[in-house]
């Protein structure tokens, strides 16, 4: 599929360029970069504190220690944060079944945003995104849980806070490491980097490889069956102040599912703990579909990306540009595809790029005054799938083989398409700091059109269409215009060095209801019995948007720190799942409006040397505003309930000793009680979690720079919990499901530098 030029949008994206480049050279703004609060005691995070936002980093040595000894998911890399609720359904954060949540939310379909050096480098489809990259090449990872600031967070949404990776740029000199680790459910991971160190014209480089693999912890297959990753990274001074700073990376990944539970079953883990799919065929496809080998995915991912940065004195730019590519396919069997039992493939090919330019400048500034001025411009472009495009349903014979049944889904659609300026100030009087600003989101949507396929041969998708397939009014949908603006304000005032205490407001944005073509292709008959098309669908879709107020301190001593945060949280054109009874189908549209509000604390002790106590509590609210109203006009008694698998009350601790060349790690996390329905009639109770890192620095030897031998525990105490609640936010026939923890996994790990 073509994509759309954008030419217009790519003149103004150039003219920015053309901007920033005539600035004069110099390397940092004037404004002081984001300064962490007790990160001298070795925390592995903490607030960012330089802005008036609620903005947290986790640093490197917390991302070693939340992430694991898998190093690939950095959503496990903020599971230590206070309202942060992070579950897989395996141990090592390996697997594609996984949930994120931020002070209660999102809902199943969305999560926090992704950008790596600012770019939104993932798709719609959700193959793709936080597991691309080795957590081993990543520096910092900061987190906006609340208004994500005008020039943070692009891409298709940030209604729950935005992730942003910063990557270890290529080392000074000569180097690199190698990093072996072995694990429980035949869990193994290579690691190795190379850094060329300064060459003569200046270029640093480094390039890295692994691979991983983990069987599946219950259940027959892999998890993954083979994770194995290329990058590198490149820095390449130009002269005149502008210096070029490009990363690249091809990452494919195959594993087999896991397999979720009931509400029953999971209210009964001492028999359904280890419940999956069948290890073996039956001959009965009705029981076949169930097969692990018949559940399972393959994804190839490429990327390109890379930075033009420009600086002088008082100015500072950047131009950013990105390129990926997606390539796989997924099986999973059903009970219904076609009208009986088989085995449907998804086939998807998408290519994404865009552009991010922005300049900046200081405007004023004196003794103890400066003013500065912000300007950029996002461009964004995604092929399909989002909605899948196209898939196909096959037989399962007696002996196991796959015969071709027909299309399930036949569909042409148009690129994605986001436009998005944005212009702001900030600010510095005395004591007190500010920053205000506002983005225009313009989002173009996909037209769709369905095809019927019945009838047609098993083909490539190109070559279905010369076999003239079929389509109707009603199963056609025209592209539309959505446009929001998105404005962001704080201010924070400075007590003494110690203490700050600030507020924050913004507009978030999140990802219409797309999900309802396919359902409309799905169950097109009950649709149209009720004289409902898919345009009227499509045209109920809209951005969700959620208002977001932040009240914090910042308090910090010599050997410890306190941040307590009150936060609000409107959401209208909230996506819901929602089962309408009159129509018989459950379909996500954009019609609830909810509230969330609460408090988080987060701090760090030093009590002695070589000690750290951390940790942090959260208390939330998240519940629907409002009664759902489906589009036959039943209505569900939503109103008050709390959102499904969204916890009122979380808590972390944790410890870091260091003795000599040993650092003992232990951290604990506490998740309270969650409802699985709409109606708070399926309560699941809370767990506590706790994990171990035990870590020994051996003397140097052989040349080694330094050679560090680790040992993991997850899940100490063998706890039996669920982890994952795969909800539908507003469907009362309580259709959620459920996936049990991971039970008790260790890992040994070996690293050397050199």
């Amino acid at each position: 599929m073509k994509p759309e030029t954008g030419r217009t949008r790519l003149h103004v994206a150039l003219a920015l360029l053309s901007m920033s480049s005539a600035l004069a050279a110099a390397e940092e703004p004037a404004l002081p970069e984001i300064s962490v609060v007790g990160g001298q005691n070795g925390e592995l995070s903490a607030p960012a504190t330089e802005r008036p936002r609620s903005e947290e980093t986790v640093t490197a040595e917390g991302i070693r220690i939340y992430s694991g000894p898998a190093q690939t998911n950095a959503y496990r890399a903020l599971s230590g944060l206070p309202s942060v609720m992070f579950e897989a359904a395996d141990p090592y954060g390996l697997s594609s079944s996984q949930s994120i949540r931020s002070r209660g939310r999102p809902n199943s379909s969305q999560a926090p945003g992704q950008t790596y050096e600012g770019m939104p480098i993932g798709n719609l489809g959700g193959f793709t995104g936080i597991q691309m990259f080795d957590l081993e090449n990543v520096g910092a990872i900061d987190f906006y849980r609340g208004a994500v600031p005008i020039d943070k967070g692009v891409g298709f949404v940030n209604a729950s806070g935005s992730v942003d990776m910063h990557f270890l740029r290529p080392a000074d000199v000569f180097g690199g490491q190698v990093k072996a680790s072995f694990g429980s459910f035949g869990f193994q991971r290579l690691f190795a980097r190379v850094d060329s160190g300064k060459l003569a014209t200046g270029t640093q480089l480094f390039v890295s490889a692994s691979r991983t693999e983990a069987d599946k912890w219950r259940g027959a297959g892999q998890s993954p069956e083979g994770r194995e990753g290329i990058q590198f990274g490149l820095v390449q001074p130009l002269g005149g102040g502008v210096r070029l700073e490009l990363f690249g990376l091809q990452n494919d990944q195959d594993q087999h599912n896991y397999r979720p539970l009931t509400y029953a079953q999971a209210t009964d883990l001492s028999t359904y703990r280890d419940f999956d799919y069948n290890r073996t065929l039956t001959g009965n496809a009705a029981q076949d579909v169930a097969y692990y080998g018949f559940n399972r995915q393959s994804v190839k991912n490429q990327a390109l990306f890379g930075t033009l940065r420009f600086g002088g004195p008082t100015s500072t730019g950047f131009l950013k540009a990105y390129y990926l590519k997606i390539d796989g396919h997924t099986w999973n069997g059903s009970s219904n595809a076609l009208g009986a039992p088989g085995v449907v493939r998804w086939d998807f090919e998408s290519e994404v790029y865009g552009l991010l330019a922005q300049a900046e400048r200081q405007l004023y500034r004196d003794e103890g005054h400066e003013i500065r001025g912000i300007a950029g411009y996002w461009f964004h472009v995604q092929e399909p799938p989002g909605p899948p495009l196209h898939q196909r349903a096959y037989r399962i014979a007696a002996d196991g083989s796959l015969s071709f049944a027909g299309w399930t889904t036949l569909s042409k659609m148009t690129n994605h398409l986001y436009s998005s300026p944005y212009a702001g100030l900030q600010g510095k009087s005395g004591a007190w700091s500010w920053e205000g600003g506002a983005r225009y989101l313009h989002y173009r949507t996909p037209s769709i059109t369905y095809h019927n396929g019945a009838g047609l041969a098993d083909s490539s998708y190109e070559d279905a269409f010369k076999q003239n397939p079929a389509t109707s009014p009603d199963r056609e949908a025209s592209s539309r215009r959505l446009t929001n603006w998105l404005p962001n304000a704080g201010v924070a005032y400075a007590f003494s060095p110690r203490a700050k205490a600030y507020v924050n407001y913004g507009r978030n944005y999140g990802v219409p209801a797309f999900g309802i073509a396919t359902t409309y292709n799905a169950a097109r008959a009950q649709f149209v019995a009720a004289g409902t098309t898919l345009q009227d669908l499509w045209n109920q879709a809209d951005q969700e948007l959620s208002d977001n107020l932040d009240i914090g301190l910042h308090l910090a001593g010599d050997d410890w720190y306190l941040s307590p945060v009150l936060y609000d949280a409107r959401y209208r054109n909230r996506s819901v799942q929602l089962f309408d009874p009159l129509l018989g189908v459950s379909y996500a549209q954009n019609a609830g409006k909810a509230h969330a509000y609460g408090g988080e604390i987060e701090g760090g002790w030093s009590p002695m040397q070589g000690l750290t106590l951390f940790g942090g509590l959260s208390l939330s609210r998240f519940e629907m505003s409002q009664d759902i109203e489906a589009a036959s006009g039943v209505v569900l008694a939503t109103a008050g309930k709390q959102v499904a698998d969204a916890p009122r009350f979380m808590a972390k601790l944790g410890a870091s000793y260091r003795q000599g060349g040993w650092t003992l790690t232990p951290t604990a996390r506490y998740i309270g009680a969650r409802y699985g329905d709409a109606l708070n009639t399926q309560k699941l109770p809370g767990y506590v979690v706790v994990d171990l890192d035990i870590r020994y620095a051996l003397p140097r030897f052989a040349g080694l720079k330094r050679t560090t031998a680790a040992l993991t525990v997850m899940n100490l105490f063998d706890r039996r919990y669920i982890g994952i609640i795969s909800s539908n936010d507003v469907d009362p026939r309580g259709t959620a499901t459920f996936y049990p923890g991971a039970p008790r996994a260790v890992a040994a790990t070996l690293a050397a530098e050199f």
